[in-house]
């Protein structure tokens, strides 16, 4: 509701915009309102959009969990050799990434081949020197 006083000019301004019940006008917006209430509606939707994009650059990496699909070929000799493959566990899964060590199956076979978690969830082999 809009209160207005009863002044000439105000009610004709008003006139044909409002209706006027008891001094108190309603049912239509005052001149002005339609395009302020706009205005404050585009600018909530790009604030809206800022956030939107600030959340998604800000997604951390370590968040995101995935893999390559390796391709492994026996060799003449009887040795195994595979493609160059990447495999990362998402943080919001794995707690305490660097205590985990990961164990590796082929085919369902489990060999003795492991892989430890990196900080970021990022799986890497330990070679024993």
């Amino acid at each position: 509701m809009f209160y207005l006083e009863d002044d000439k000019e105000d009610e004709e301004v008003c006139k044909g915009s409002l209706s006027k019940t008891q001094d108190v006008y309603h049912d239509k917006s005052p001149p002005g309102i339609l395009s302020q209430t706009m205005n404050y509606v585009g600018q909530l939707a790009g604030q809206v959009i800022v956030t939107v994009k600030e959340l998604y650059k800000g997604i951390n990496q370590a968040t995101l969990s995935g893999c390559i699909d390796v391709i492994v070929v026996q060799q003449q000799d009887g040795s195994y050799q595979c493609s160059p493959f990447h495999v990362r566990f998402g943080k919001l899964g794995v707690l305490r990434s660097k205590e985990k060590v990961i164990d590796i199956e082929i085919n369902g076979n489990a060999v003795d081949l492991h892989m430890k978690l990196g900080d970021n969830g990022e799986a890497f082999f330990v070679e024993e020197t």
